[in-house]
């Protein structure tokens, strides 16, 4: 459903030229983008990517993402900041979470004019990634606090789960000794 017109790719490879990249963008893309940009040793094109496993990778400094739920549940799981590049739905309201009370990254606004996008240009695009470079250690602390957030969240619901079965099975127990007595 969702795309980037050739020009916008073009784009983002321009205001990515100077970092390193994992990309995953499909394989019949690849060919839109600069020549400099793909034969460039320090950019990975990848057609999928196993983003979970990448963003655990110390190395990461910043994840590009359209800010799906599970993307962003991805980054928040692995502390990484993020920039969210929405492109509909939920995804917009993701990245103003994101930013504003998360604060463990950026969100791309106003892509929209009217009922149709816009090209970012890749100056806009560069300045989104030097504020966030500029206050990476602010967006890094908050991000490992989230991180953090989701660790405890997922200790505290494993051991709620596992109560919960114990008690089920404690009730379990005492039912059927109750019955055994009755006979």
């Amino acid at each position: 459903m969702a795309h980037l017109e050739t020009e916008q790719l073009v784009e983002i490879a321009r205001a990515l030229n100077n970092y390193s990249v994992i990309w995953s963008l499909k394989t019949n893309l690849h060919i839109h983008l600069p020549s400099s940009f793909v034969e460039n040793p320090q950019h990975l094109l990848l057609d999928w990517a196993p983003q979970r496993f990448i963003l655990s990778h110390l190395p990461i400094r910043l994840f590009i993402s359209h800010g799906g739920w599970n993307s962003l549940l991805e980054s928040m799981s692995a502390g990484k900041v993020t920039l969210v590049w929405p492109l509909f739905a939920d995804q917009l309201i993701n990245g103003f979470r994101l930013e504003n009370e998360l604060e463990m990254g950026r969100y791309i606004k106003n892509l929209n004019i009217g009922d149709q996008r816009r090209i970012l240009s890749s100056n806009e695009l560069e300045r989104y990634l030097k504020e966030i470079f500029d206050g990476e250690k602010k967006y890094f602390e908050k991000a490992q606090q989230v991180q953090q957030m989701v660790i405890d969240a997922q200790q505290n619901s494993s051991r709620k789960y596992f109560e919960e079965i114990i008690e089920i099975i404690r009730n379990q127990r005492s039912h059927r000794m109750n019955t055994h007595n009755e006979l």
